[in-house]
């Protein structure tokens, strides 16, 4: 923990508050000046920051400028009252209470730190709440077999966290197959999901395995599955309920012991309201459901990932007055159109 956290604490801090070094002295490594923290995030990545609300001199600019130097570092503040300084507001990434004393606020930091290495396992860049909440779910959730409903606007992760979904499961020696059901016609979606027997159709010039069967023993993602018709519903029902499964022009059943993620943009509770989604199907799909934000939804995540594309571009930063735009967008495409 020494390594991943680091407290700033001068000797104002230390003399004004006499049981700071006693609560936070096992916590992680002191360090006196804000110059050498930027020293220090240059040198090694951190996971944690704390910084006392007693701290001298502490600005938006400052915290700004440490994020620069470790965006995907969480910044917390150490308060001393529930009061809320507004000159401040939204720049810390939490608060810890001195006044809980050591065990509760060495819990709090282990579970930052715990959420902090979840997010680096599954491979999401960012540091919000929401984000944290869903590597903390697919944490659970890879190890089982269990269905997973991902909810989500488009080009906000729906595949990255199928994908993780499975590289953590015990399926992840099968194959993970993806399809968008929403870019393709009925009878073509059936064909490729369920394949198709020697001349089932016209051009059907040989049989083709389709993905349920490719993805046997491993993971098939169904992504944008409400734009799916009322009688592919209810064959997508049949093979969730007991893997079997017909396919095109075939009359002996398949079998498919794949596990099943879904993922939509849509709000499938207006859908079967209107008729459009069988409940049965959205029940059956949705024994876990995981919600991603829109990016709009998690700005603090905006920097995080804009520095991490840049570094994947090679690219050395930003300058003041981009960065600027770039944190002030809205980003309607989400992580996708970033």
């Amino acid at each position: 923990m020494i390594k991943k956290v680091i407290i700033l604490a001068n000797g104002i801090v230390l003399s004004q508050s006499s049981g700071f070094e006693a609560v936070f002295g096992q916590a992680g490594e002191f360090i006196d000046e804000v110059s050498q923290l930027y020293t220090v995030l240059k040198e090694r990545a951190v996971d944690l920051i704390l910084i006392p609300e007693i701290y001298p001199k502490i600005s938006r600019g400052v915290v700004r400028r440490l994020r620069m130097k470790n965006p995907m570092a969480d910044i917390w503040q150490i308060v001393w009252t529930d009061a809320v300084d507004e000159s401040l507001l939204g720049i810390y990434d939490g608060t810890i209470n001195i006044n809980d004393g050591p065990e509760q606020i060495n819990k709090k930091i282990e579970r930052i730190l715990h959420q902090k290495s979840l997010l680096k396992k599954y491979g999401i860049v960012g540091r919000s709440e929401k984000m944290k909440i869903v590597a903390e779910t697919i944490d659970r959730i890879a190890p089982t077999d269990i269905s997973v409903l991902i909810i989500g606007p488009s080009g906000s992760g729906k595949e990255l966290v199928s994908r993780a979904i499975h590289n953590y499961s015990s399926r992840s020696e099968g194959r993970f197959v993806a399809i968008n059901c929403g870019a393709l016609a009925e009878g073509v979606l059936e064909s490729e999901l369920f394949g198709h027997e020697k001349g089932a159709f016209t051009g059907s010039v040989a049989r083709r395995v389709g993905l349920f069967v490719q993805a046997d023993k491993g993971t098939i993602f169904l992504d944008e599955i409400g734009e799916t018709k009322p009688d592919m519903q209810v064959k997508l029902l049949r093979v969730l309920e007991d893997g079997y499964f017909y396919p095109v022009g075939g009359d002996q059943p398949a079998h498919s012991d794949a596990r099943v993620i879904a993922a939509t943009n849509r709000d499938l509770s207006e859908a079967i309201r209107d008729g459009l989604f069988r409940e049965d199907l959205y029940f059956r799909l949705g024994v876990v459901k995981i919600v991603l934000p829109s990016l709009y939804e998690r700005r603090q995540d905006i920097l995080p990932l804009l520095c991490h594309f840049a570094s994947s571009e090679n690219l050395k930063g930003f300058s003041d007055s981009a960065l600027d735009k770039l944190l002030r967008y809205d980003w309607p495409g989400n992580v996708r159109q970033l």
